[in-house]
């Protein structure tokens, strides 16, 4: 894989929306969002294909698309490593994913791994919930997790708080709400 930095029309934001894709010799470093014009050269095709496939519907398209997390602590790439297991229409608790990992008092330091994930959307951070099932927090913005749980066809509540999410029927997952 060829190191750079490259933008993706990203319309599942809103209009003018493009993710900032940045990609080392292994494989994706970062992951960002930018509005408005970027500068920056398109993704490569390779490379873009799984992530128009995923708006196209097809969550799964991501989940072989290389990642390097060489930068980060062993904790963090565990942790980040266990959820990239955790297939498109389930989702994790906090504590349920810490419990994973071997950990079962980690769910604030799971927590901080979700809050600092470099490559979100690719390593499915939105899919990580609260223990009482409402939406929790997301770094770019609960909107945007809610659109990205959404596209991925879960069910949730009209927008109130606390929102309640729900798996869809016949999804499986060792990471079972708490």
């Amino acid at each position: 894989m060829k190191a750079g930095s490259y933008a993706l029309s990203w319309p599942l934001f809103g209009r003018g929306c493009s993710l900032r894709i940045e990609t080392g010799n292994r494989g994706i470093l970062r992951i960002s969002w930018h509005f408005g014009r970027s500068g920056l050269p398109p993704l490569p095709r390779r490379l873009a294909l799984p992530f128009r496939a995923y708006l196209a519907g097809r969550a799964a398209a991501l989940e072989r698309l290389p990642v390097d997390l060489g930068a980060l602590t062993e904790f963090q790439r565990r942790t980040l490593h266990a959820l990239r297991k955790l297939p498109p229409g389930a989702y994790a608790t906090y504590a349920g994913l810490a419990a994973e990992l071997g950990r079962p008092r980690a769910a604030r330091a799971v927590g901080q791994v979700m809050r600092a994930n470099p490559i979100p959307i690719v390593i499915p951070c939105h899919r990580v919930l609260p223990a009482d099932g409402s939406l929790g927090g997301y770094t770019p913005g609960r909107r945007y997790k809610r659109g990205l749980l959404a596209h991925e066809g879960f069910r949730l509540d009209p927008v109130r708080r606390p929102t309640t999410i729900q798996r869809r029927r016949g999804t499986r997952s060792s990471m079972r709400p708490a």
